[in-house]
C-alpha cells in the first residue's frame, strides 16, 4: 500500500512493521495537531488523543489498546473505559468472524 493510501481513506487496514508504523503514526499526529490549531476549541478537543485514550491493537487474540507515551491520567482513564467498551461490544469476536468470512 502506498503511503498516500494511509491518510486518504483508500485503505481500511494498513499492516506495517513497528518502525514504519510508528513513523506513520507520528506523521499523522503532527498533521492533526497542525490542522487542529486552526479549528474552534470544541472541535479541537474532540481530536485530542486523550479523548479516546488509545487505539486498538488488532491481530492479538484479545482486547489491547495502545496509549500514547505522554498520556496524562485523563487519557489513561479514557483508555481503560475505551478498552472496556471494546470488550463489552465483542469487538474481537466481530473482527474474527469478519476475517473468517473473507477467508472463505
Amino acid at each position: 500500500v502506498l503511503l498516500r493510501s494511509w491518510f486518504s481513506g483508500d485503505a481500511d487496514v494498513v499492516v506495517a512493521d513497528g518502525f514504519v508504523g510508528n513513523i506513520a503514526l507520528k506523521v499523522g499526529e503532527a498533521v492533526v495537531e497542525m490542522v487542529a490549531a486552526h479549528l474552534p476549541p470544541e472541535a479541537r478537543a474532540r481530536l485530542h488523543y486523550a479523548e479516546t485514550g488509545g487505539a486498538p491493537l488488532v491481530g492479538v487474540n484479545g482486547v489491547a489498546v495502545i496509549g500514547h507515551g505522554r498520556s496524562p491520567a485523563t487519557a489513561i482513564a479514557n483508555g481503560i473505559a475505551y478498552t472496556a467498551r471494546l470488550a463489552e461490544g465483542r469487538v474481537v469476536a466481530t473482527v474474527a468472524e469478519a476475517v473468517g468470512r473473507m477467508l472463505k
